[in-house]
């Protein structure tokens, strides 16, 4: 199923600390990896590209939107790549409202310098309800958000 980008909200930043909830201009219910497990492992997605590539505070460290095709469904996920340190961290905001209220499945965070983690994906939807962004956040900086897809 294909899905065309909306740009919605902007890119928000909002400080970041562990366990917490990401909550910019609308609410969010938290989900942990666990909670994620059930979603699909993108990493087998074939076809993927990037949505968009938001700076994520650090020289040459970004938070990514990428879509691929898993299983014959078109799916999103979030990842942080560049020059990421031990700490860092990715996640994926999920909003069935059009970003009114989302369900972020993260963080993810880096284990060793160089690292790319990357959160479960979930299924696009040709509805303009459907819309993800991409979140992360360099050790001692603060959170940043891509636009809403």
């Amino acid at each position: 199923m294909k899905i065309t980008s909306r740009k919605g909200a902007l890119a928000v930043g909002a400080v970041f600390a562990a366990a917490a909830i990401v909550s910019v201009g609308g609410s969010a219910a938290s989900a942990t990896q666990a909670d994620c497990a059930s979603w699909p492992n993108p990493g087998s997605a074939t076809g993927t590209s990037t949505v968009y590539r938001q700076d994520a505070g650090r020289f040459g460290t970004y938070v990514e939107l990428r879509k691929g095709t898993l299983n014959g469904q078109q799916i999103g996920w979030a990842r942080i790549t560049g020059t990421t340190k031990k700490g860092d961290g990715v996640w994926m905001d999920v909003s069935n409202n059009g970003g009114a209220s989302w369900t972020q499945c993260g963080p993810y965070l880096v284990d060793a310098d160089g690292g790319v983690p990357y959160t479960r994906g979930y299924a696009t939807s040709s509805s303009a309800s459907r819309v993800f962004r991409a979140c992360g956040r360099v050790t001692g900086a603060y959170s940043v958000c891509g636009p809403w897809w």
